[in-house]
């Protein structure tokens, strides 16, 4: 289970650190994808496979609605490459496309880690307010 918030930068040849308690849970070959909430998400490569692969594998490729579904989640997807110091070469159009320029907040959320730009994370989310009306919501549902 990753747990935990960490601060960071992006260095001059575009690569940001995974702190050591979240590296460790990764694996060998974990997988990154672009989220629905402007940020990035890495899973475990058993995790990735079992979420996103066995999700998609008995639907009908035909209906056109999944096809735009699984274009979108497999072409925002790729594997990552740690270095020996934990350090992963950020692909500039997935930074783009959740706006991280320089300052990065990575987070451990359960089954993945979560990489933000600080910028989008402090300005556009907050997540405390989020998480509590998301409670609300589902506490409703649950009743």
């Amino acid at each position: 289970m990753f747990t935990g918030t960490y601060r960071h930068q992006i260095d001059d040849k575009g690569r940001f650190r995974i702190p050591v308690p979240l590296r460790k849970g990764l694996g060998d070959n974990p997988m990154m994808i672009v989220g629905f909430e402007d940020c990035i998400m890495i899973y475990p490569q058993e995790d990735y496979e079992r979420i996103v692969n066995e999700r998609f594998k008995s639907e009908d490729i035909l209906n056109t609605e999944v096809s735009k579904i699984m274009r979108l989640i497999y072409s925002r997807s790729q594997a990552v490459e740690m270095d020996s110091q934990g350090r992963i070469l950020l692909n500039s159009e997935l930074a783009d496309r959740v706006g991280i320029k320089k300052n990065l907040v990575t987070m451990g959320v359960g089954n993945r880690v979560e990489v933000w730009a600080e910028e989008v994370l402090e300005g556009e989310h907050d997540i405390e307010a989020e998480a509590k009306e998301a409670f609300k919501t589902v506490a409703q549902t649950n009743k």
